[in-house]
């Protein structure tokens, strides 16, 4: 799921610069991206000088990247395995650095180049939220979606709201104002216009090539599925209170939706023909993974919080618990889960293996004087 874009302004805590060693290049890279604070006695409009450099290299004009930015923005990449990491001032991307800056009041800029060179603007916009993939860079502005292939130009793919497929091949964008949506073929760049249909939200599936649309109508909320290729409508969920679909990652073969109604929340799995089933129905469902048609979720119970469990559900089986109490969670890729549970003793880390078994890592014992927790600490 691409994020929203932040800006990060630098802070001097008693220092003139400012070194990120963390996240700042790609693995393997020797470029070191300094940023230097504004000195005391200059105003804070001054900003930020961000230099590039590597070892023995001395700061000068020919380390300079940028003069008087005023924060910086994060550029997330998306590796081979559909995982996110982030670099928090920027990164090398072909043979160039790609930088996200926040150059004046309501605008920001994501440029190329190499330290002591002007830089080549890829994108300005009121704000940024840039993505590397294996197609280029993606880019989220507040009118739409750009893509970078190359480091001298990006192109507009959509416009309003973006999303696109995690085999980075179809992108729908939409206006949550007016009818309609667009699914673009980056292989082919072809777009196909939906009509008649009003979407507040959207996800691309790789497997046989879908997009889900939320939309609303006068008997709730719904998801619609469609062929991304034809725009042929596949299938309509019911109406429900409250509708949602979990962003799927790169093993996703379905979709995971999440639906309330006077009775509760209900997870549904979704197949790429439109095929709905019933994971579970409760209080409070939370999805964690979806991966290969196995799907693991947190299940919250309101009333009696003990009684929250960490379950697993895959295509054709019943829904299997984990382990119950006290419990939070999180996955670190996509498919694997990292649990937490509170007890009276402390809170213990559990990890679960390939096998689908837990193996606790750790406890971290309660001090004697602490008040037991109300409910479970969530790993977000």
């Amino acid at each position: 799921m691409l994020r929203h874009p932040r800006s990060r302004p630098l802070v001097a805590l008693g220092a003139l610069l400012v070194v990120l060693l963390a996240g700042c290049a790609s693995p393997g890279a020797d470029l070191l991206l300094l940023a230097e604070t504004p000195a005391p006695d200059q105003p804070v409009e001054a900003g930020l000088t961000v230099h590039g450099v590597r070892p023995g290299d001395a700061l000068g004009d020919d380390t300079v990247l940028s003069r008087r930015a005023q924060g910086l923005v994060e550029v997330t990449t998306v590796d081979d395995h559909g995982l996110p990491w982030t670099n928090r001032l920027a990164r090398e991307w072909k043979g160039s650095v790609l930088m996200g800056l926040r150059t004046g009041q309501e605008e920001f800029s994501l440029t190329t180049g190499a330290p002591g060179e002007d830089q080549d603007l890829l994108v300005r916009a009121p704000q940024i939220s840039p993505t590397v993939l294996r197609r280029g860079t993606f880019v989220l502005t507040p009118d739409g979606c750009l893509l970078a292939s190359s480091v001298a130009s990006a192109d507009e793919v959509g416009q309003g709201r973006c999303t696109i497929s995690s085999d980075e091949r179809w992108v729908a964008s939409w206006n949550s104002q007016s009818e309609g949506m667009s699914v673009r073929d980056l292989r082919s760049d072809e777009v196909t216009e939906i009509g008649d249909v009003q979407v507040l939200n959207a996800v691309a599936l790789s497997t046989k090539a879908r997009v889900l649309a939320i939309t609303s109508d006068g008997e709730g909320f719904r998801g619609v599925l469609f062929d991304a290729a034809s725009g042929d409508e596949v299938t309509r969920t019911d109406a429900y209170a409250s509708f949602a679909v979990a962003p799927p990652t790169a093993g996703s073969t379905g979709l995971v939706l999440r639906a309330e109604d006077e009775s509760g929340s209900e997870l549904i799995y979704m197949d790429a023909d439109g095929t709905t089933t019933s994971i579970d129905r409760g209080p409070y469902l939370l999805p964690l993974t979806n991966d290969g048609g196995s799907v693991a979720y947190v299940r919250y119970e309101l009333e009696d919080p003990t009684a929250s469990s960490v379950r697993r559900w895959s295509v054709g089986e019943e829904s299997r618990t984990l382990i119950e109490g006290f419990v939070g969670a999180g996955s670190p890729d996509g498919s694997s889960v990292v649990i937490t549970r509170e007890t009276e003793e402390g809170i213990e880390f559990y990890i679960e293996e390939a096998s689908g078994e837990l193996h606790r890592e750790l406890t971290i014992p309660r001090q004697a004087e602490a008040t037991p927790p109300p409910a479970g600490v969530g790993i977000r």
